[in-house]
């Protein structure tokens, strides 16, 4: 059990809106109000349309997994606001954007 808890795993689950801008996604959060994540801050971009998720890391914060039906949507958005125009062009995206 204790092995089992001490794995790596997403442990912070919940259901929330998201506001995606030029330079930031905002989720709202239950516990900790809003939270924005900054695409200038971002380390990481693991979209997987497929599974409808977007995993991102960033410099100074824990990552972030967002799943549903926005993922992708979320992910277009997001490789545009970390990569700009060249965002667009990544391999991971070519069914959003042929």
């Amino acid at each position: 059990n204790a092995e089992r808890k001490a794995a790596h795993q997403w442990r912070f689950h919940q259901t929330s809106s998201v506001i995606v801008t030029t330079d930031r996604l905002i989720c709202s959060t239950v516990p900790h109000g809003q939270m924005s994540f900054w695409f200038d801050s971002c380390t990481e971009f693991h979209p997987d349309l497929h599974q409808w998720t977007l995993t991102l890391g960033f410099e100074e914060a824990a990552p972030v997994r967002l799943h549903g039906p926005a993922a992708p949507a979320l992910s277009l958005w997001s490789a545009h606001g970390i990569f700009g125009d060249s965002g667009l062009s990544d391999p991971r995206l070519a069914a959003l954007v042929s």
